[in-house]
């Protein structure tokens, strides 16, 4: 039944509702507001009951139109503006949820014919959108062919890692850290430099100064080899591959850690759907969770070669090395090679090694680098050991990481040219302090640190925090600490015992003893290295099955591939795209050399990047060359794309959950506790398709090239005493300010008692 508007009718049955349209003197709005007192709760939720017939005396009609809740009420009972009270009191009142449900309740009649109609249309609509999005998205039918799927348990793994004691390198060659930062290893947290306060020295002044990196004796320490350039590595498989019986799996491809860890990064966040930091032993200024930083979730570009070719062609061995066009010679890079020095020999010994010094470095001869070597399914994989000290678990090797403090790492281009004088001189807060650095440093790298750690069989990282002059602190991060971090409780709804709702039993008691993971951590703790664990083992049978399925396309050609996440999104699931181009052997050699602006060793390491900072816009303009010339090199059969998908089930259910996390008891050695991942490798048959991701795909690996503000470069900004740049981002800017800021308090200090009384900090 419709009025004069067209609109259908539905009357109330309610005896809360027709108490009041029945009464005669009562008008829309006094309607409204007894309608909506204390008792509709029970009224609506109670007592709708949708028929067709209009009521007699008056009607009050509730119509749906495209999701929007309309009252239509006799005109003698309410006019216009009751109306317009009624709708805005609905969006605001207490019981606009209720409203809400009422309104998806309604399902008869002719409007629920209209209703259900227009759903139907949309629904249509939200498929063709869908499948128009999938289409564009390599997911059209008929396009995508699973060429191979696995699933792996945590009960039965078939691939383990596995050092390859035989091969790897005597821990004893491995350096100890100078002795008086030993201390550092066994106390947790951060350690300064110097005392914020008096400027005291808590460590040997020989470590506080950094020297220039122009004035460092770069060829007399060993270079960083890449893996195809790595005879080493290649003996290593052949002899491996020969004492290896042929029942037995065994080595296809080598690699360094710092070529894996980009791919792994990446498959990490596609298993745990990009799961966010727990950062909540962080102060107030901090968030308790966050993500990675976007630069961790960039495009990985890697380049794969033929080394030796078998004549069945089943024991080829290929090397995997990063894609380094993208790469540039940086300060940090090269101060990380002599900071890693400085920390492990003695300071006379140190000096010998910088261009100041008339005497060559006795130990120039026997300072090789020492490596691990370990093995997982048929890869082969190499870890540099940057120190050790033999009373840490394990094999008492840890890694040495220099981090260079948030003012250089936000404005690298601007600090080549004009280093900053930032300082941290607290431990919380959000700037100047250590906890920032940590922060930075979890969001950026710390989950590529940790995959290093695990690659080399280490404890842990070392880290040495500085300004590029100075050195201001140190710290020892266990790799169970950082396993916290990225694998942690992010739930922050549970409630916490000692609240003042908090009712007191026993069984919570007695969970609190057995709260016990290892003898230093909680049980919820030790899942996260559980977790850590189970993923690097997947994430590397992911990597080698990847591998196996290109190789089996390529053949003995070698080719460079690009991987790039896509997040979970409103019509995708997580998944990860792989781009394959075969290319040539000269072409992959280009792709695996890191490219500097002079090779001419009269020109100092801080000119050559000085005026690759310069040339900022013609590398960018080169590597989109290269990458259109490598897909116009490599024809149609010498281009591929695939897709990785993922799912995951627990105790034989799938895991409906956002980030996917097993039952605490699966720690436990005798748990029947699983949880298997599966995962789908599918190839997508669309050139057209190919030709479109891959090139914006290119275009977002080239934005890691900086393009530096003008007055920045060439200093027009240094003429003022306060270098503020209007071309410079505010969080520069910022922390150009507090460069100044630094400056001025050294030159308070100075006047201050501590500097009169504290001869050694003069």
């Amino acid at each position: 039944m419709q009025d004069a508007s067209g609109f259908p009718y539905y009357s109330l049955n309610s005896i809360e509702v027709m108490r009041c349209v029945d009464v005669p003197n009562m008008n829309g709005e006094e309607i409204f507001m007894h309608i909506f007192s204390s008792r509709m709760k029970n009224a609506i939720l109670g007592n709708f009951q949708w028929s067709g017939e209009k009521h007699t005396s008056t009607s009050m009609g509730i119509q749906t139109s495209f999701g929007k809740l309309k009252s239509i009420v006799d005109k003698d009972m309410m006019r216009v503006r009751e109306l317009q009270i009624l709708n805005r009191c609905i969006r605001s009142c207490s019981y606009r949820n209720i409203c809400n449900d009422a309104k998806n309740q309604i399902s008869t009649g002719s409007n629920k014919g209209r209703l259900m109609e227009n759903r139907k249309v949309k629904q249509d609509k939200r498929n063709s959108f869908r499948k128009l999005s999938l289409m564009s998205k390599g997911g059209r039918s008929g396009e995508n062919e699973v060429v191979f799927e696995r699933s792996i348990s945590n009960l039965k793994s078939t691939d383990i890692y596995t050092p390859l004691k035989g091969y790897c390198d005597p821990i004893d060659n491995v350096p100890d850290i100078c002795p008086e930062l030993q201390g550092v290893l066994f106390s947790p947290g951060v350690h300064y430099m110097r005392d914020p306060r008096t400027r005291h020295l808590n460590f040997s002044p020989e470590l506080l100064n950094i020297p220039n990196v122009d004035n460092f004796k770069f060829d007399k320490v060993t270079p960083f080899i890449s893996p195809t350039h790595d005879q080493r590595l290649l003996k290593i498989a052949e002899a491996f591959n020969t004492k290896t019986p042929a029942s037995e799996k065994k080595l296809k491809y080598y690699s360094s850690s710092s070529s894996l860890t980009g791919i792994l990064r990446l498959f990490h966040l596609l298993l745990s759907n990009n799961r966010p930091l727990d950062v909540g032993f962080l102060s107030k200024p901090f968030p308790a969770t966050t993500n990675m930083s976007e630069s961790c979730k960039y495009p990985i570009s890697s380049v794969v070669t033929l080394k030796k070719k078998d004549s069945s062609g089943s024991n080829n061995i290929f090397s995997i090395d990063s894609d380094r066009t993208t790469d540039t010679e940086l300060i940090l890079s090269l101060l990380g090679n002599t900071m890693e020095l400085m920390l492990t020999t003695d300071s006379s010994v140190f000096k010998t090694y910088l261009k100041s010094s008339l005497e060559d470095p006795v130990r120039a001869e026997n300072s090789k680098s020492s490596y691990h070597y370990a093995r997982f399914g048929n890869i082969l994989m190499r870890s540099q050991l940057d120190a050790k000290d033999k009373r840490l678990p394990g094999t008492g090797v840890f890694d040495l990481k220099t981090r260079a403090v948030c003012a250089i790492r936000y404005d690298i281009a601007h600090t080549n040219f004009h280093p900053t004088n930032y300082e941290i001189n607290r431990t919380h807060g959000l700037y100047e302090s250590f906890e920032r650095e940590l922060f930075e440093m979890a969001r950026v790298v710390m989950f590529k640190y940790s995959l290093q750690a695990r690659i080399g069989n280490m404890d842990g990282i070392f880290v040495a925090y500085h300004n590029v002059k100075n050195i201001l602190g140190f710290q020892y991060i266990p790799l169970s600490q950082i396993d916290s971090i990225f694998f942690g409780n992010v739930d922050y709804d549970d409630p916490k015992l000692g609240q003042p709702d908090y009712v007191n039993n026993e069984s919570d008691f007695q969970a609190i003893v057995e709260d016990i993971g290892q003898h230093w951590q909680n049980k919820r703790e030790a899942l996260s290295t559980m977790m850590a664990n189970y993923e690097f083992n997947v994430s590397l049978s992911m990597l080698q099955d990847l591998l196996n399925v290109i190789t089996k396309k390529t053949g003995s050609r070698p080719f460079r591939m690009f991987l790039k996440y896509c997040p979970e999104s409103k019509y995708h699931n997580p998944h990860i795209k792989v781009f394959v181009n075969v290319v040539h052997a000269e072409m992959a050699k280009r792709l695996t050399t890191l490219d500097k602006v002079s090779d001419d060793v009269e020109v100092p390491p801080s000119e050559r990047i000085r005026k690759a900072t310069l040339a900022a816009s013609a590398r960018k303009k080169r590597c989109e060359t290269i990458n259109k010339s490598i897909f116009e090199q490599s024809s149609k059969d010498g281009r591929f794309m695939f897709k990785i998908s993922c799912g995951h089930k627990i105790n034989s259910k799938s895991a409906h959950m956002k980030y996917p996390t097993p039952p605490l008891s699966i720690i436990n050695k005798k748990t029947a506790d699983e949880w298997i991942i599966h995962y789908k490798i599918a190839e997508v048959c669309n050139p057209k398709l190919f030709e479109e991701e891959y090139f914006k795909t290119v275009k977002r690996l080239c934005r890691t090239f900086g393009i530096p503000s003008i007055l920045s470069v060439l200093g027009d900004d240094t003429n003022s005493s306060y270098p503020f740049n209007k071309y410079a981002s505010s969080r520069q800017n910022i922390l150009r300010a507090y460069s100044e800021k630094a400056i001025r308090r050294l030159k308070v200090f100075k006047h201050s008692i501590f500097y009169r009384e504290n001869s050694e900090s003069k």
